[in-house]
């Protein structure tokens, strides 16, 4: 509805509810005048009969009067009673006028004309109020007065009609105007009802025909468009048979029971039970027999849930057959190694039936199983429609990609398998290895790498070569209870499901050795033979390529002893390479989750036990519990993790020193250690620089302490670098001398300030005369080079006392203090030593020449809190670390 008929409308209302309203107000209007009119009849005709009977009144006490006056009256009471009965009446007509709502005008004439009647009544009264007649002389005495009283109530009542008739007449006149103003109201709006009425009717008129066009062009726009729909679904109809028809692609229609019922041409011209005129062909009898199984479950699966598609990889029998592609030789292919994960012949789950859309680029279905060769391949896709009221079915697209299957097999066995020989590649190898890790079995790998095959080709020919190697390979893939593989050139393998123990690998070996040997002699009289490099372990501790890995590497170990040479990695050594490569994929997030932590070990002058330095050693707090340096630390250097966690190292112990000497007031050094990667780096002294300018250290306060094989690798390049160390005040310690490659002449060649001799040293100080001589002779010699010496792994009062008497400088070892946490290192500074101002440490303090005053000895125990690892396990090399175990 528009504006407009709202507007009509809701004026329409209000009049048609006020016009009723009207007519009640002009209708009691009407009634108003009505009985107005009603009561000025009965007014004034009471008036008249009232002015009558004062007329009759007057003329009766006239006529009394005359009769008295002539003495003609027989009875005088009758004629008084004449008299007194007309009065009365004058009584009921004034009583009548009295009661009547008149106006204030005429009402004190009306009371004044009762009061006169009243006053004749009264004295009427009297003179009858005998049962005598009344004396003719009371009568004429009174007549005069009640003759006035007569008159009084002619008087009052003269004229008195006429002015209310006007009054009356006026006010009918006032009522019926008014009337005609209700009526002329209500006319009015009757017209405007009318009109009202009239543009309503007008606008739903004109609403309706706008409607009407609207909805008349829109059932003709939609005759027009349902036409077009109809031409575009005859052309699709037209299309789609056009392609069904001519398509080579299947598509049936099966039943809840897979029967088919429909069939397009295609699959009418190529399945085999069509061409038989069957016509209750099921699905499982066109898929080969070795999927029907298969195929059931997967159309279980289907059925439960309306609108689910599941795509599948089926072989379908065909009559005829489709052509094949002749490039390919089927015979070529090797259907167990089709996919390299078929170790397991065990038929696939259905449950994994791939439900991917068929418009997804690269959905893969679920092949099903080959155990017969298939006349075709195709992708079918089943969609469940059997609640779509117009198919009410399982509507079966397939596609035929049986040249696609077989070019796709061909090219994944060429993939998987060595061109040469014919043998499974290293690819392959690797699948196979992936397979016996998810099955957690053992394996062994054998690498054989056959020893002068160039010098073989060479004399025998290319081709003759390539025969050889083709026979080899035959040989051992003939080999029982091991899969052959070629690794390319000369290089072979062996892949067993289990980890052979130490007679069985040599029961293996000797059995390669004379097939290699029966290979080399069987056409070419060739002593042939061959390094081998076996490796096995247990899968579910071991990853299979870490096997392949370890064989690879021991078949290099055995080409590098020479011809015929065997290295085996036996079970316990794959097991601990295993460890140690776990150990550094862990190692390699250690510093990022907060794993590390650097401990600190106080080195003490000899004769006072006075706080000298401290050592900065490193700790690997993993997830597997506390890790001995002795087993991280190599690691971390073979991998080169060391570059990252030396700096990290060296920046933490800096700046915890820092603040442990803001604390206790003691001037310590910290000695951080220094392997051969870190002094290979060329901005290693301006990294350590940057970190004491960040920390706030002195240099004077920082000793790198690094072990005589760490100069081993590059000697020219570490003594630069050490030499600029000391030139940037750095002091520079040689550690674990003593042993390993210890050298006289490194003293001599290496700028050295302290050197730190070795536990090794101590191991019978107390009851060796010869020596304790050595280590007098070795700190005599240190001292005359201008070199402190500091004694590593002091851990009783007599190996201390043997120390002391050699002169060494200062001594570090669980006889003061284990390897701690800064907190620790601080709550036994503030239980154990005084503060000491800067430079008041003896002179000579880090040579230990010419110390103070001594101390008294401390009271440290090796029971001061702080783990550590036990110095017999920690050292049992020596360690060119960073940090490592005190």
């Amino acid at each position: 509805m528009s504006p407009l008929q709202a507007l009509f409308g809701v004026g329409l209302v209000l009049i048609g509810s006020a016009t009723p309203a009207l007519v009640l107000w002009d209708y009691s209007g009407l009634s108003s005048t009505v009985e107005s009119f009603g009561i000025a009849q009965n007014v004034t005709g009471v008036l008249a009969d009232a002015q009558r009977d004062t007329l009759l009144t007057v003329i009766a006490l006239d006529a009394l009067e005359e009769d008295l006056a002539d003495d003609q009256a027989d009875d005088d009471g009758t004629t008084i009673g004449t008299v007194q009965a007309q009065v009365a009446f004058l009584g009921q007509q004034l009583k009548v006028l009295e009661s009547q709502v008149l106006t204030s005008k005429n009402a004190p004439r009306i009371r004044q004309a009762v009061q006169a009647q009243v006053a004749l009544s009264d004295r009427l009264d009297q003179l009858t109020s005998t049962d005598d007649p009344p004396d003719r002389e009371a009568v004429l005495a009174a007549l005069p007065a009640m003759k006035q009283d007569a008159t009084l109530a002619q008087s009052a009542l003269r004229g008195l009609y006429g002015e209310y008739e006007n009054a009356f007449y006026g006010d009918l006149s006032d009522q019926l105007g008014a009337g005609r103003g209700r009526q002329v109201v209500i006319f009015g709006f009757a017209l405007v009802s009318l009109a009202l009425g009239a543009g309503l009717a007008w606008s739903l008129r004109a609403s309706v025909r706008r409607d009407f066009d609207q909805a008349y062009d829109l059932l003709a726009r939609e005759a027009a468009e349902r036409t077009l729909a109809q031409d575009a679904l005859g052309r699709s109809e037209r299309l789609f048979r056009a392609l069904v028809q001519e398509s080579r692609d299947l598509t049936l229609m099966l039943d809840g029971d897979l029967q088919v019922t429909y069939a397009s041409p295609s699959a009418g011209l190529l399945l085999r039970e069509s061409r038989r005129g069957s016509s209750t062909t099921s699905l499982l009898d066109l898929v080969h027999p070795s999927a029907a199984v298969f195929v059931a479950q997967a159309v279980q699966q289907c059925l439960t849930e309306p609108g689910r598609s599941i795509q599948l990889d089926l072989p379908l029998l065909l009559d005829p057959p489709l052509p094949v592609s002749p490039q390919l030789d089927p015979s070529q292919l090797d259907p167990s190694r089709l996919d390299p994960s078929r170790l397991d012949p065990s038929q696939p789950d259905p449950s994994q039936v791939d439900q991917s859309q068929p418009d997804q680029p690269g959905a893969a279905g679920v092949v099903a199983p080959d155990l017969a060769p298939p006349d075709h391949h195709f992708v079918v896709q089943l969609t469940n429609l059997l609640d779509d009221p117009a198919i009410r079915g399982i509507v079966a697209n397939a596609h035929d990609v049986t040249d696609r299957t077989r070019h796709a097999a061909a090219l994944e066995h060429l993939a998987y398998h060595d061109r040469l020989t014919g043998l499974p590649n290293r690819l392959s190898l690797e699948c196979d290895l992936e397979v016996l890790d998810v099955r957690c079995s053992g394996a062994t790998v054998v690498v054989l790498d056959l020893d002068g095959f160039r010098v073989v080709n060479e004399r025998i020919g290319e081709d003759d070569g390539n025969g050889l190697l083709r026979d080899l390979g035959h040989r051992l893939a003939l080999l029982a209870d091991f899969s052959a593989f070629h690794l390319g050139g000369d290089v072979f393998a062996l892949l067993g499901a289990t980890a052979l123990d130490g007679p069985a690998v040599e029961r293996l070996v000797t059995e390669v050795r004379r097939q290699v040997a029966a290979a080399g002699t069987e056409k070419h009289n060739l002593q042939l033979s061959a390094g081998i490099g076996v490796a096995m372990g247990l899968l579910a501790t071991v990853h299979g390529h870490e096997v392949l890995r370890h064989a690879d590497s021991m078949v290099h170990q055995a080409k590098l002893q020479g011809a015929g040479r065997l290295v085996v990695l036996d079970e316990a050594r794959t097991q601990a390479a295993a460890e140690r490569s776990a150990a550094a994929e862990k190692l390699s997030h250690a510093l990022e989750r907060n794993e590390l932590e650097v401990y600190f070990q106080p080195i003490v002058d000899a004769q006072s036990r006075q706080w000298v330095a401290v050592e900065a050693l490193l700790r690997w707090h993993s997830l597997d519990g506390l890790i001995s340096p002795a087993t991280f630390i190599p690691i971390a250097e073979q991998t080169r993790l060391i570059l990252p966690i030396g700096r990290w190292v060296l920046a933490t112990a800096a700046r915890e020193v820092v603040r442990v000497r803001a604390i206790t007031g003691l001037p310590l050094r910290v000695n951080v250690n220094v392997t051969a990667c870190q002094l290979q780096e060329t901005d290693f002294i301006e990294h350590v620089l940057t970190v004491l300018a960040e920390t706030g250290l002195e240099a004077d306060a920082l000793v790198l302490e690094l072990t005589e094989s760490a100069v081993l690798d590059d000697p020219e390049a570490a003594v630069t670098m050490l030499s600029r160390a000391r030139a940037a005040g750095m002091h520079v310690a040689l550690d674990d001398f003593g042993t390993g490659y210890s050298s006289l002449s490194h003293l001599l060649q290496l700028p050295v300030d302290i050197v730190k001799v070795d536990r090794s040293f101590l191991r019978n100080v107390t009851t060796s005369a010869r020596t304790r001589q050595l280590l007098h002779a070795l700190v005599d010699l240190a001292h005359q080079l201008d070199m402190s010496v500091t004694v590593e792994g002091v851990e009783s009062e007599d190996e201390n006392a043997a120390v002391v008497e050699a002169g060494c400088d200062t001594i570090q070892g669980f006889l003061l203090a284990r390897p701690m946490p800064v907190a620790a290192l601080l709550a036994l500074a503030a239980e154990n030593l005084a503060p000491r101002p800067v430079g008041a440490l003896p002179v000579g303090a880090l040579r230990g020449v010419g110390a103070d005053a001594p101390g008294t000895p401390s009271p440290w125990s090796s029971q001061v809190p702080g783990p550590a690892t036990p110095r017999s396990t920690a050292r049992a090399v020596p360690q060119p670390s960073a940090s490592r175990a005190p």
